[in-house]
């Protein structure tokens, strides 16, 4: 059961409704006193369970609210074959429930808290149990909520915290019940050397005469762990001292390096972790910024990661993946976005920075032009292995793929800032072979010449073959066939007498539809076919590309 989204409402400074996508974990923007916090703390309460104590309703209901309830929903996604048990409870479930109701990909779970500020789950809102069915489904309901709640578990990180505190708070326990489990098979030769303690020291108390007492030494609740108190945290930087006197950059660093072997030693015993981290920059020099995001990133691929941050580094290039809180009308409000180019426009106003300043790029970089080449860029690099390696395209799988809405806006910042990255990042842009991108392309290599700046194609730039769009990397049989069969999908769509695409304009409303049968047609090509001759003409762009990366990436770190 994956958390994908959570819908918050009531509670502290969040009034109206408020929704944030969860799927691929998030990053929360914005200033201070805007809300942030307070929708982690909204996870974390949700999670606290139903005997949670973390609820106050005179500090967390919104102030003059008088008939309101803060309510909290998260919506999950099931897999059949890795949550069959609780799916079978939870069909159990809806066979009691009046009417026809069926089992949906996405399961949500309310929560909402009584005027005494008691926490209620419900799996179904406004749905009615069939009469004679009402104990047995409390029963089931019970069972389901159990059983999903306590397979998560949320660790909270504050912004006002020390490395003594995320030590002892986190990783401490761990250590223990590591070391514990190891020495767990010694605890009888252990109980035995405690009773011998005991017996001299009462054989001392019987000779001076207390024969009425007796002491008895033992292991607490026969758990070796209970034993064990603290081990000493060193840090090598070339001088190995302990972790306290190391600089608070350093020791906030290796200890985030440790949440993913908590999280695994969690998974070990049926939990997945949702971790809830406030600031992660804090405390952090700036030359530690990127291996600390990169800590991030790698925990965020197998655990559901929230994030708070004031610092350009930790925000993500996947515009999905960020969030802006602000305050409109007293409350807390939240805005999304959709292209890279709008989150960082919003991003930069809510923290401050003049553009000069916003270098917040990968170690390699592709630029291209839209959500939509983006996106298949990224489908295709996940699915194409040739020869069965993900080895292939190596560059182009480290790099950053940034979008924009559109030409106009890819060459207006790359005309702003251009100059000043390419020395800093290895960057490559990705045009469109239509008149747009050709007439743009044109445009900045004549821009750029007048300053000195190369800015070539097929080394600082790709323009997509045929005059075509990235849809045009596909078979052009199978676009063929999608026209026959979608007309209305396409402002225009001409071949020559040879029979190729020699014009492709895909209305922007259609372009989805579009993308997910090209790509679903290309799922089915490699999975039953075991090859990819419908990737040839990715797979010569990606080639190409990863041969530019490498070759900006060592010119920019030999200079």
């Amino acid at each position: 059961m994956k958390p994908i989204r959570l819908r918050v409402k009531n509670y502290r400074s969040i009034k109206s409704e408020v929704t944030v996508n969860l799927e691929n974990g998030l990053t929360l923007v914005g200033p201070n006193n805007s809300g942030k916090t307070n929708i982690l703390k909204s996870l974390q309460l949700f999670f606290s369970g139903p005997n949670g104590s973390l609820y106050n309703l005179h500090r967390d209901l919104p102030f003059g609210s008088t008939n309101e309830q803060t309510s909290i929903t998260i919506y999950f996604l099931h897999e059949e074959r890795q949550d069959s048990n609780f799916l079978k409870t939870y069909i159990k479930m809806l066979s009691h429930i009046e009417g026809s109701k069926q089992l949906t990909k996405e399961i949500p779970l309310f929560l909402y808290f009584t005027s005494t500020g008691k926490p209620v789950y419900k799996f179904f809102s406004n749905d009615k149990i069939k009469p004679k069915l009402s104990q047995s489904f409390q029963k089931l309901h019970q069972e389901s909520l159990d059983s999903l709640l306590s397979s998560f578990v949320c660790k909270y990180i504050p912004s006002e915290k020390s490395s003594s505190f995320l030590y002892e708070s986190f990783l401490l326990p761990f250590i223990k019940k590591g070391v514990a489990e190891i020495i767990q098979e010694k605890i009888s030769s252990v109980t035995a050397e405690l009773e011998k303690i005991s017996e001299n020291i009462n054989q001392q108390l019987n000779n001076g005469g207390v024969k009425n007492i007796k002491s008895i030494f033992k292991v607490p609740g026969d758990l070796m762990e209970s034993v064990l108190s603290k081990f000493d945290f060193d840090i090598d930087d070339g001088n190995s001292t302990g972790a306290e006197f190391k600089g608070s950059g350093i020791q906030a660093t290796t200890l985030l390096a440790s949440l993913n072997w908590i999280s695994e030693k969690e998974r070990n015993d049926g939990r997945s972790v949702i971790w809830l981290i406030e600031e992660p920059e804090s405390y952090l020099h700036p030359n530690l910024a990127t291996a600390c995001k990169t800590i991030l990133n790698n925990l965020s691929l197998n655990y559901l990661v929230v994030t708070t941050t004031h610092s350009i580094a930790f925000v993500d290039q996947d515009p999905l993946k960020v969030a802006e809180t602000f305050i409109s009308d007293g409350e807390t409000k939240v805005k999304l976005f959709t292209t890279y180019s709008e989150a960082t426009q919003s991003i930069r106003a809510a923290l401050g920075l003049r553009f000069s300043d916003f270098y917040n790029l990968g170690l390699k970089n592709l630029f291209v032009e839209g959500k939509s080449d983006r996106e298949i860029i990224q489908w295709a690099l996940s699915i194409i292995k040739p020869k069965g390696t993900t080895n292939r395209f190596t560059h182009l799988r480290e790099a950053s793929i940034l979008d924009f809405s559109g030409i106009s806006k890819l060459e207006d910042f790359l005309r702003a800032s251009y100059e000043f990255m390419q020395k800093e990042r290895p960057i490559i842009v990705l045009l469109d072979g239509d008149e747009a991108g050709i007439r743009s392309s044109r445009a900045l290599t004549g821009y750029f010449g007048q300053k000195k700046i190369k800015f070539s194609s097929n080394e600082e730039f790709i323009i997509l073959p045929d005059g075509l769009p990235i849809e045009g990397l596909f078979p052009r049989d199978w676009l063929i066939e999608l026209h026959k069969s979608n007309p209305n999908w396409f402002d225009s769509f001409i071949c020559n007498l040879n029979g190729m695409i020699v014009d492709l304009k895909i209305k922007d409303s259609n372009k989805h539809s579009l993308q997910g049968a090209l790509m679903r047609k290309a799922d089915t090509e490699t999975t039953t076919k075991k090859h990819y001759a419908w990737a040839a003409s990715f797979i010569k762009l990606f080639d190409k590309i990863d041969e530019l990366l490498a070759h900006k990436t060592q010119a920019i770190s030999g200079n």
